[in-house]
């Protein structure tokens, strides 16, 4: 994969989480398998190829096609309001690297927990995600207000399941920025990426 279309994936993996999050909050549910391709990408340890991690290209598609959407003509204000701040939160978390060491500390109890218990995330797994994001993230500015349903909201389930999914988001768009990714790119090169979203789901793999 060329730098840009790594940026492109990645980028596509934070909407992916993104949009997952919107399903739960306004619907109270979200595709599992959807939901298990994120954790994939927040879990495992790093990989050279960002669509590898994550299971391939074609297991971010949905991702990619919100990403196009919203390259092409947002029109999801929430949506977008929730990408720019999760921008924000990874730059500050990057000059924190307290905060950082312990997020992979956390990540890593997470995985052997997932080892342990057969393979899969449990609903204790998303537990001790959303601990985490609310000890390491949540008091950072700007704090995200997730918009919804309340009685979806209301459920513990899925409010941890919304945390990690927080935290998988926040992964990708970490991904994206250690592969140049920068806010001036989509600002000033959205026909660019826009490409390489098109050849990515053109070449699904």
């Amino acid at each position: 994969m060329t730098k840009l279309t790594q940026q492109t994936a990645a980028l596509a993996a934070a909407f992916q989480a993104l949009t997952l999050i919107i399903d739960i909050a306004r619907r109270g549910r979200a595709d599992p398998t959807l939901v298990s391709t994120c954790m994939q990408g927040l879990l495992k340890p790093y990989q050279p190829n960002v669509a590898a991690l994550y299971g391939g290209v074609r297991a971010l598609r949905p991702g990619m096609v919100a990403l196009r959407a919203q390259l092409e003509r947002p029109k999801d204000v929430e949506l977008t309001r929730y990408a720019i701040a999760l921008l924000h939160l990874e730059s500050k978390l990057r000059k924190q690297p307290e905060r950082l060491q312990a997020i992979t500390a956390g990540l890593e109890r997470a995985r052997r927990q997932i080892e342990f218990f057969g393979g899969q995330p449990s609903a204790g797994t998303y537990a001790a995600l959303a601990s985490l994001y609310s000890e390491q993230i949540s008091d950072l500015r700007p704090r995200i207000m997730i918009a919804g349903e309340r009685s979806h909201l209301e459920q513990t389930s899925n409010t941890d399941l919304i945390r990690a999914l927080l935290l998988a988001a926040i992964r990708a768009i970490s991904l994206w920025r250690d592969r140049g990714g920068s806010r001036l790119d989509l600002l000033f090169r959205r026909r660019r990426m826009l490409t390489a979203v098109n050849e990515l789901l053109g070449h699904e793999a």
